[in-house]
């Protein structure tokens, strides 16, 4: 009887681990779909404030740096970066004129994009 009781003991320790390792994954996965999602929001606002702060002043060689530090930080930029395969680097290239596309036209820069696919 007391050896029951023993493993019924032991079953529950062990259950009350798995429960602790299964809450500090989930955790875990919440965190890195939080930076999953704010690498991939629309531009901040310090960006747009910085950039639109230099082109209004008629300086448009810093709103043009500005622009190609934000571009070198995002998502897509990093996946470009990384490699894939072509679909995938076709829809990232596409999102990331799309994501840029009114600050790339106010700036005249024209993004070779090709160079990081080869």
């Amino acid at each position: 009887m007391e050896i029951v009781g023993v493993i019924s003991l032991l079953a529950g320790i062990i259950q009350l681990v798995i429960l602790i390792i299964i809450i500090v994954k989930f955790l875990l996965l919440v965190k890195d779909v939080n930076e999953i999602k704010e690498k991939m929001t629309i531009p901040s606002c310090d960006f747009k404030t910085e950039f639109y702060k230099w082109y209004s002043c008629g300086n448009v060689e810093r709103a043009k740096e500005v622009l190609v530090n934000e571009i070198g930080k995002s998502y897509e930029f990093e996946q470009l970066v990384a490699g894939g395969n072509p679909k995938y680097m076709d829809d990232m290239k596409e999102q990331l004129k799309k994501k840029y596309q009114t600050e790339i036209a106010l700036s005249g820069i024209e993004l070779n994009l090709n160079c990081l696919t080869k």
